[in-house]
């Protein structure tokens, strides 16, 4: 049935079909097609292949076919997704004028059509031949992003302040997931620069280096890949885990011992670290001691060769001594 109202949607307004419905006719409705069969892509209704004419006009279901058109596509891109948006308005297309067409206005446009986000809003697409350029239907569109269609934004009806149509409202929207970054030592599979939503890719690592992360990931509806990008990483190679040299596992073994003879693993670790703790203290001991002293013997040194007071006697009273050398090397008496 969803082919037959392709089928439907084209021929009555050159557009797609957003669904397809059953309806219960009322009693003043006949039924003169019992089967159409259409395989989606014929132009008209008569060129289904089952097309099939009712005699009785009854259905045995009771029910009446019934389908709901989009009344908005994209012109002039290089498919479906991009171009310039038109709109359906009393079973005529047009344009809309882009003065006040933004990212929101995109947006809603992108979703009304069963795309993803807007990868670019554009004012003006310049693409399309100016024999398939349409008049515009509406202006000064005013979205907030929320909307599910572009009639229910605010929007004014005719084509002012747009003379000519240098200046329709655009949007190329995201069908589906970009390519992925390059996976470091790695691929996946299929590498290409686009993926329909559902799509899935396979991730593998070069030799000597493992996948860390998923294995697998998929373009989610939202056009936005599920899953966390993996990684590659150097794996470790055959002999290096908690493995060693011969002289290293022997050298191992020995440490055991010597721990095992000391009162165990714990205790040896505790020991050596207090003996390597009093060393150091030891050493800032030392050299504390020998700075002291040298002190001592530079203070000393400066006292006894700047003093010229002598003691006197016990009860620590000092008397001047003076030296006469430089007066008798002179020749001259002194006294005092």
């Amino acid at each position: 049935m969803a082919n037959d109202a392709e089928v439907v949607c084209r021929q009555l307004f050159n557009t797609n079909a957003l669904r397809s419905e059953k309806k219960r006719p009322s009693s003043e409705v006949s039924i003169g097609i019992s089967q159409l069969g259409c395989f989606g892509n014929e132009t008209l209704l008569v060129e289904c292949p089952n097309l099939t004419f009712s005699e009785d006009n009854e259905c045995a279901s009771g029910y009446a076919a019934a389908v709901v058109c989009k009344d908005i596509r994209l012109t002039g891109g290089k498919d479906k997704s991009e171009g310039a948006v038109e709109i359906l308005e009393n079973g005529d297309w047009g344009l809309i004028c882009g003065n006040t067409w933004n990212e929101a206005e995109g947006k809603v446009a992108c979703r009304q059509l069963g795309f993803c986000s807007p990868r670019k809003v554009k004012r003006g697409w310049d693409n399309p031949p100016l024999s398939s350029r349409r008049d515009m239907h509406w202006y000064d569109m005013n979205c907030t992003g929320n909307e599910a269609r572009l009639r229910d934004c605010q929007h004014n009806q005719g084509s002012y302040p747009c003379n000519g149509y240098n200046f329709e409202a655009a949007v190329i929207c995201k069908s589906g997931c970009d390519r992925p970054r390059d996976l470091r030592h790695g691929k996946f599979v299929p590498d290409k620069m686009s993926y329909e939503k559902g799509e899935k890719i396979k991730f593998s690592c070069e030799k000597d280096y493992e996948l860390i992360g998923n294995e697998t990931d998929t373009c989610g509806s939202d056009c936005e890949w599920m899953l966390r990008f993996p990684e590659c990483q150097r794996s470790v190679l055959p002999g290096s885990k908690n493995e060693g040299p011969k002289g290293d596992k022997d050298g191992a073994k020995t440490g055991k011992n010597t721990a095992k003879a000391g009162g165990g693993g714990g205790g040896g670790g505790s020991g050596g670290i207090m003996f390597v703790v009093g060393l150091m203290l030891g050493a800032f001991i030392i050299v504390i001691v020998i700075v002291a002293v040298w002190l001592v013997r530079v203070r000393r040194r400066n006292i006894t060769g700047a003093n010229i007071f002598k003691p006197k006697s016990e009860d620590g009273m000092e008397e001047p001594v003076l030296s006469f050398n430089s007066a008798q090397a002179g020749g001259e008496d002194g006294a005092l």
